[in-house]
């Protein structure tokens, strides 16, 4: 329970591991980590199971099942990460970082797929709707919990509460610690552009989970292979241009760093080699809500008026 990672320095530092203080090295603790581990997969995957037994039409998970998931997750993440009164140095907080973005991203993945109903779904809930005449706190209480409505919103509080964790675990950080994410020649990120790249890290999770509901609303016996195609390309596109951009211009021109903030890895922020203001970072954050509330908006109208959903010709028989 003892491994070797390396500082900014390039210094190679032994770390001992604990989880929330507790030494992963003394067997209780580590023989009971390992049975939480386990029992907490195994009671989501039966949760699953057991859901698409009773509700074979129904999405694997439930909204507030989404929200139990999520945070059993982060907790059982954010123990190792925890510094409370056990020596931790920057190596431990660079790699908690990373490693909890990490897990934001694959809890994403879990749920677009777990959460985000088909079209007949979506159609039967757009029905109930309008013969209801729901008042607008129930309509919330809907999109939130709800079992056929959109999983868009359940996905963007989900993702949202994680990363807004996990900023908090940064700024609650022991000064020496949080010192890492200051200007320096060897850490030039700020404690700002971190706190901004979560926050666009958790724009675009909501534009591709938007962008993936409207294509699951097509005309098309092949919408999930529409969607799959869309949000892939949306979140490629920046990446192979900014590659190539990197490559053409060094990694500092503008239309670089700006690729890198329209995609799923916004860490360019934290290079050398960014230099963008912040204040140009938060135009780029307000043009990526605008996008979502647009297509957001045209998602909203697609379910009021189901005809208005485009027809795409399948390009294969499934």
């Amino acid at each position: 329970y003892q491994t070797y990672l390396w500082n900014s320095w390039g210094i190679e530092q032994a770390v001992t591991w604990t989880w929330f203080g507790l030494p992963l090295a003394n067997w209780f603790v580590g023989h009971g980590l390992q049975i939480l581990l386990l029992g907490t997969l195994a009671f989501w995957l039966w949760q699953m199971l057991h859901r698409a037994y009773q509700q074979p039409s129904a999405t694997p998970l439930s909204k507030r099942q989404s929200y139990g998931l999520s945070l059993s997750l982060f907790i059982l993440n954010l123990g190792f990460f925890m510094p409370l009164s056990r020596s931790v140095d920057e190596s431990i907080a660079v790699l908690g970082l990373v490693l909890m973005v990490a897990q934001v991203w694959v809890v994403f993945a879990v749920l677009s797929f777990t959460l985000l109903p088909g079209r007949q779904a979506l159609l039967d809930w757009s029905h109930s709707q309008r013969l209801n005449g729901a008042t607008r706190p129930s309509k919330i209480a809907d999109w939130l919990l709800g079992a056929q409505s959109p999983g868009v919103a359940a996905i963007a509080v989900n993702v949202g509460l994680m990363l807004l964790l996990t900023a908090l675990w940064v700024l609650m950080l022991p000064p020496r610690l949080a010192q890492i994410f200051q200007a320096s020649p060897t850490q030039p990120g700020t404690l700002g552009q971190v706190l901004c790249s979560l926050g666009i890290t958790a724009l675009m999770m909501v534009l591709y989970a938007t962008l993936a509901q409207r294509m699951l609303l097509l005309k098309t016996p092949k919408r999930v292979t529409w969607a799959k195609g869309a949000v892939a390309l949306t979140a490629g596109i920046p990446i192979l241009w900014g590659g190539f951009l990197g490559i053409t211009t060094g990694g500092s021109g503008l239309a670089f760093q700006l690729c890198f903030l329209f995609s799923p890895i916004p860490w360019v922020m934290l290079s050398g080699e960014f230099t963008l203001p912040l204040s140009s970072v938060l135009v780029v954050m307000g043009f990526q809500v605008l996008l979502i509330g647009l297509l957001g908006r045209e998602l909203v109208k697609s379910l009021l008026s189901p005809a208005r959903a485009p027809q795409i010709p399948s390009i294969s028989a499934n």
